[in-house]
């Protein structure tokens, strides 16, 4: 069984005095990593075909002015 980490601190934010709780779960973390890296992936893998396309003077990548609008 995975336990839950908690922390627990209060402080001013926002110009009010608040109460914040950190918490901590080893399940969803490895589930986030998993979600993360496949969008990291996939963000890689477009900025690459972006950079062949700008290499490769591809037709709406050759005027840096197409390209930001």
């Amino acid at each position: 069984m995975e336990c839950l980490l908690a922390y627990w601190t209060q402080g001013e934010y926002w110009g009010k005095e608040r109460a914040v709780i950190v918490t901590y779960n080893p399940a969803s973390r490895r589930k986030h990593e998993y979600t993360s890296n496949d969008k990291l992936a996939a963000v890689r893998q477009e900025l690459l075909s972006m950079r062949a396309k700008v290499r490769d003077k591809a037709p709406h990548w050759r005027n840096e002015e197409a390209v930001h609008n």
